[in-house]
């Protein structure tokens, strides 16, 4: 039987750390309409804050892991989190579109400095049950970014203003750093109560180091998982209005459904990580991803549609925690330029594929483009056989088989 993951205060800052960053990406989008009304842009305009977070991210992605080789992964991680409540402090206080979007470019550059660190932090201590706490941290994170939404709608009809939504994840920084900002970062061989995935490397930071060919594999997988999640949460409130009936409020409301399904999918995920190996459950997830959108996709009354909207979220929910745990094992040590690497998948993903998406819509219509995820998740689903079949699983540590990070 696998031991049971031990939580240190060094997993509990990483947690902290990704809620942090949960929250505050996910207040750019519902802010970007305050933004929109208070500085007079244009959609293009506004659309462009998601541009800048995008290849922020993609820019940090190719040289976090020198960085954090060249500061450690301590100062890294407080470099990141400082600079993303930095960018959310010029994001509400700029007065130029220029200033704002300039914010979201640093967010998505510290923002990836964080999630260089992360991942690797976890993978590094828990060794075998990197699953588990990979998928415990993205379900702290998903449930801030669930929290960030409604914090800002509640502060717009306050005294305080939509912007201390924004003051408050700072706030919490402060007493982290306070509190925490001392822990240190060692590698699996210091405190993991499980096997190391690499015992002979310690703290991965070889930077310039080539990832193995099979890592790659792992890496289209995060690259399709997250065009999946971002494909839904851009385009479900048009795709609910225009196809479905919805009228515009509730569309908007409904993307919490989707929200919801991502969250008990995690819950539910990292409960069956304690029973079966990654490569199980990340299969399993996808075949009920794609049941989901079918019904999605395909139904037309409302309350199936909404129903296929959540059963996707679960479906989708594990796929980026454990094709990330899945890399980081795949990476022969260097965690570092894995998660880095990850990183750089998410951001391509955010920045194309909705915007693909939208293109298509504008071709061929918004249901006929939703096509995309299916193709996303069958692609997805393939790799993970093709990947299993070159792997043995090893049923005595949950998660040992997929031996990476997702």
């Amino acid at each position: 039987m696998p031991k049971s993951l031990q939580r240190t205060s060094h997993t509990w800052l990483l947690y902290l750390a990704y809620a942090v960053f949960g929250y505050i990406v996910n207040c750019l989008g519902p802010v970007t309409p305050f933004l929109k009304s208070e500085l007079n842009l244009s959609y293009t305009v506004s659309s462009l804050h998601f541009s800048a977070y995008a290849i922020g991210m993609i820019l940090a992605s190719l040289i976090g892991y020198i960085v954090v080789g060249r500061l450690g992964r301590r100062r890294a991680l407080w470099l990141g989190m400082l600079g993303m409540g930095a960018s959310g402090l010029v994001l509400i206080a700029g007065s130029l579109a220029v200033l704002t979007i300039g914010a979201s470019l640093i967010m998505g550059v510290m923002g990836s400095l964080m999630l260089a660190v992360i991942p690797a932090g976890l993978s590094d201590e828990h060794g075998d049950n990197r699953s588990i706490a990979l998928s415990e941290s993205t379900l702290v994170a998903s449930i801030s970014s669930a929290v960030a939404p409604l914090m800002i709608g509640w502060f717009s009809y306050s005294l305080l203003g939509w912007r201390f939504a924004l003051i408050i994840p700072v706030m919490v920084m402060l007493v982290l750093f306070a509190v925490m900002g001392k822990t240190a970062f060692f590698g699996a061989s210091h405190t993991s109560k499980s096997k190391p995935a690499q015992p002979s490397a310690g703290p991965s930071t070889q930077a310039g180091t080539r990832l193995p060919l099979r890592y790659g594999f792992f890496w289209l997988g995060i690259f399709f998982s997250v065009a999946i999640e971002y494909c839904m949460l851009s385009w479900c409130a048009d795709y609910l209005e225009k196809e479905i009936g919805l009228p515009k409020a509730s569309a908007a409301q409904a993307v919490s459904i989707f929200l919801a399904g991502i969250i008990i999918g995690r819950v539910i995920g990292s409960r069956l990580l304690l029973r079966f190996n990654a490569y199980q459950v990340v299969s399993a997830s996808l075949l009920l991803c794609a049941a989901g959108f079918a019904l999605y996709w395909i139904a037309g009354a409302a309350e199936l549609v909404l129903v296929g909207l959540f059963i996707t979220g679960v479906g989708v929910a594990c796929q980026f925690p454990l094709n990330l745990a899945l890399a980081l094992g795949a990476s022969g040590g260097n965690t570092v330029q894995a998660s880095a690497g990850a990183t750089l998948a998410s951001g391509i993903a955010i920045l194309v594929l909705p915007l693909v998406l939208g293109r298509l819509a504008d071709s061929v219509g918004i249901r006929v483009a939703y096509s995309v995820v299916l193709i996303l998740a069958t692609a997805s689903f393939v790799l993970i056989q093709i990947s299993a079949r070159g792997d043995k699983p090893q049923p005595s540590t949950p998660g040992s088989a997929a031996s990476t990070s997702g």
